[in-house]
């Protein structure tokens, strides 16, 4: 009888915990305020407007699967991101410097196609900040040709505007050869 108890209150202090963890870092909507909207600075507000894109989005995590399956309403207003709006965000989180919002775009996407751009934004990114090796990485783990493609045309476009040494510029042929 003690071990059945001690079982079940492990059992709930690990569902509880694994709620817990779930939600913690949540992209929740917000109360739109036009005053504090407009004090905002340029990067904050193309934050919040891609926090609340994700937030009135479908996210894939097995808690809000759950939560869609009891509540009908939430089931019928949340929806995935498709390529081209998955493409408009990474493009803000590029301009902006936001990787924290560009890595969690692939949660939010509708097939395999929009997070291959994520990852094409991600390399991107990576070129940006001088990171050849991860960039490089990135590029590798895309598996359409177009993509790749453009990645590698877009990251060499980066390179030759920032001066790149050699040694990269290398790495970058060998990598082009699809």
């Amino acid at each position: 009888m003690r071990r059945g108890v001690w079982l079940l209150a492990i059992l709930g202090t690990l569902g509880g915990v694994g709620v817990w963890w779930t939600t913690r870092n949540a992209i929740r909507i917000e109360r739109f305020d036009a005053q504090q909207f407009a004090q905002m600075r340029e990067s904050e507000r193309a934050e919040w407007l891609i926090r609340q894109s994700l937030a009135r989005s479908k996210g894939f995590s097995p808690f809000s699967e759950w939560w869609a399956q009891w509540l009908p309403s939430r089931r019928a207003a949340l929806t995935p991101l498709n390529g081209m709006q998955v493409r408009m965000l990474a493009e803000v989180c590029l301009k902006y410097d936001l990787p924290h919002l560009l890595n969690r775009l692939p949660a939010y996407s509708e097939n395999e196609k929009a997070r291959e751009l994520v990852r094409l934004y991600r390399a991107l990114w990576h070129a940006q900040k001088s990171d050849p090796r991860r960039a490089l990485h990135e590029v590798g783990s895309i598996r359409a040709r177009e993509t790749r493609a453009l990645a590698l045309a877009r990251m060499g476009a980066i390179y030759q505007q920032g001066g790149e040494p050699e040694p990269h510029r290398a790495r970058l042929r060998r990598q082009r050869r699809l």
